[in-house]
């Protein structure tokens, strides 16, 4: 039986002060890139702003932070 791989959504900025938003969906378990694994996934520098887990979440934050590209990984 094949592991389970949740969808995880995880909206960031490039610096604490940048107002531009970006989502980043990932097949990981959010465990993965939260503290010292974060550089594999995300620049050190990015400010994680929100992460959930499911796919129903990517439209309700595409529209909240305004944001028109999405990148799947």
């Amino acid at each position: 039986m094949a592991a389970y791989k949740p969808t995880t959504v995880v909206v960031y900025k490039k610096s604490p002060t940048a107002r531009k938003h970006y989502i980043k969906v990932l097949d990981v378990i959010p465990d993965k890139f939260i503290g010292a694994k974060a550089s594999k996934y995300f620049d050190p520098s990015y400010e994680l702003v929100q992460i959930v887990v499911g796919e129903s979440f990517i439209e309700e934050y595409k529209k909240k932070y305004k944001v028109t590209k999405i990148q799947k990984l």
